[in-house]
């Protein structure tokens, strides 16, 4: 078998998504009282983000390209990771608005950074940043009325 980008990226996301996964678990059941909980979001995230993994990994598969690993060609889904990491280890103590705008701006500026006009995609990433943070806002606080953590503000 030869390895090629999308074997390792879906990897490292099965990977990633697996420690996710085992967090979400310790969180309250999503349906406890009949409403939905805390880890009713994690959890669709871990479907959607396996769901995606393995799709990248069958394509991987499928792919005759040969592939040598790199540093350069790794960053990427290491960067995500440790960027999700990040964001669950500070979005309790610093709250949804700070922490969801960090991540969101930081992650859409990471994958858009590529772009020649770098203007554009600090733009691009921070009108990302803020539809993200409030169409959560949205689905969490006014339509499941879920509390977000306010952190220290």
């Amino acid at each position: 078998m030869k390895l090629n980008r999308d074997i390792i990226v879906a990897v490292v996301f099965l990977i990633g998504t697996t420690f996710y996964f085992i967090q979400a678990l310790k969180l309250p059941p999503p349906f406890k009282v009949g409403e939905p909980g805390p880890a009713l979001f994690p959890l669709i995230l871990v479907v959607i983000m396996y769901t995606t993994s393995l799709k990248i990994l069958i394509q991987g598969l499928k792919k005759e390209k040969k592939f040598i690993l790199t540093g350069k060609n790794i960053r990427s889904p290491i960067g995500a990771i440790g960027l999700t990491a990040l964001y669950i280890g500070v979005f309790s103590i610093i709250g949804y608005w700070a922490s969801t705008i960090f991540y969101s701006f930081c992650l859409a500026l990471f994958f858009e950074y590529g772009r020649k006009n770098k203007k554009v995609a600090v733009a691009f990433s921070t009108i990302i940043a803020i539809a993200v943070t409030f169409a959560g806002y949205l689905f969490f606080e006014v339509v499941f009325k879920i509390r977000l953590p306010r952190g220290g503000w």
